[in-house]
């Protein structure tokens, strides 16, 4: 497909391409709600208009779009990790960014001539969902001991199980005759 990129290609300067496409996957979308649209330049209280903003990723960056007025109501059937949409020649916007890399933010909005094409029938696309699925799945925070470093005889002949919490390594650290082998891995799971 031509001009298609990844959200980080366009952010970085891909959005200069004259018909640029960015392939995202439905993240979550936001409630509908009532505002003055940012482009308005009236006085308080004299227009609102609903918005709903739409949040979208896909294998490279994150990105946020808000719908103003009737597009607002687009997004109602979308499905979170599964409606891919195809945007073509959308508006963004990216904080300023004094470090030279990509932005970690960047937010799109449609503009006159911008398509947006919902769930399109390519391999793009169902290559995304499929990613966007996989995000969802639940994985094992107790992996199995890679093969290279821990042999399985070693495991298979140790003194002691395989598994350990940190309370059964401090206490086997403290207990173990000097010269014993101890094989097996702890399985701990780091939160902030």
């Amino acid at each position: 497909m031509t001009g298609l990129m990844t959200l980080s290609s366009f952010a970085a300067g891909g959005h200069d391409v004259s018909d640029a496409k960015v392939l995202l996957c439905v993240k979550s979308v936001g409630a509908r709600k009532k505002s003055k649209p940012p482009t308005l330049h009236s006085p308080p209280n004299t227009t609102t208009a609903e918005s709903a903003t739409v949040f979208l990723f896909d294998h490279t960056a994150q990105a946020s779009l808000t719908l103003w007025g009737a597009a607002a109501t687009s997004p109602a059937p979308w499905k979170p990790h599964t409606t891919i949409l195809l945007l073509t020649r959308p508006d963004h916007r990216s904080p300023n960014n004094s470090t030279g890399t990509a932005p970690t933010q960047t937010w799109l909005s449609i503009q006159a001539n911008t398509t947006v094409d919902v769930d399109p029938a390519t391999r793009d696309a169902r290559w995304l969902r499929g990613f966007a699925q996989q995000l969802l799945r639940r994985r094992g925070c107790n992996p199995a001991p890679p093969a290279p470093a821990l042999a399985a005889r070693e495991i298979e002949q140790a003194d002691t199980h395989v598994l350990w919490s940190l309370a059964d390594l401090d206490g086997a650290a403290r207990r173990a005759v000097p010269g014993q082998r101890l094989a097996g891995f702890v399985s701990a799971v780091l939160t902030e």
